[in-house]
């Protein structure tokens, strides 16, 4: 597609975005509808106020998996910048990970934290057994809260079964709260 026809075609889609603010380098013209959809996906984000301009972050010497930096500005009017995929058209942060994957991170780093602080208070405990698989997805997420509900299995001092259940609830990585309650046998 030319200049030309990327315009034209930029007319006919109502695009919000001003094509003289998407800089690619001429050799590169084929990505202009790419980097229009990646500046309509910023610009439609809650944090970006107003477009600034769009651009190529990076791209394979094959051309393939170009990656877009976004400059938008917040409501302050300060300056930033996003970068989107420009295959799956999918946020990427500043490790260069997608919004999934960085959710995925964090979801591992809640449950690792989960983990340690019920080991400190089962560590008086014998023939602890944890479920199998090394991480147990959440029972519940929402935009301010993380809720994991582990059953622990381990021995009393008379080698009697005891059976346990964790509760870790976050608000964040350094604010959450954590309980091991008795559960009841009929639920083992």
């Amino acid at each position: 597609m030319h200049a030309q026809e990327i315009e034209q075609h930029m007319m006919h889609t109502d695009s919000n975005i001003d094509p003289n603010k998407l800089l690619l380098p001429s050799s590169l013209d084929f990505l202009k509808p790419r980097l229009v959809q990646a500046a309509e996906i910023a610009s439609a984000s809650t944090e970006c106020v107003s477009f600034v301009r769009g651009e190529l972050k990076s791209i394979k010497p094959d051309k393939s998996k170009p990656i877009f930096r976004i400059i938008c500005k917040n409501t302050s009017q300060q300056t930033f910048a996003l970068l989107i995929d420009g295959d799956n058209f999918e946020f990427i942060n500043v490790k260069g990970e997608t919004r999934a994957q960085q959710h995925q991170r964090h979801l591992h780093q809640y449950w690792q934290i989960c983990r340690k602080e019920i080991e400190k208070k089962t560590d008086k405990m014998t023939g602890v057994r944890w479920p199998e698989g090394g991480f147990v997805d959440p029972v519940s997420i929402s935009d301010d809260h993380v809720n994991f509900e582990i059953d622990i299995d381990a021995k009393g001092f008379g080698g009697q079964p005891l059976l346990y259940r964790g509760y870790c609830e976050f608000q964040s990585l350094k604010n959450f709260s954590v309980e091991l309650r008795g559960r009841p046998k009929a639920e083992s």
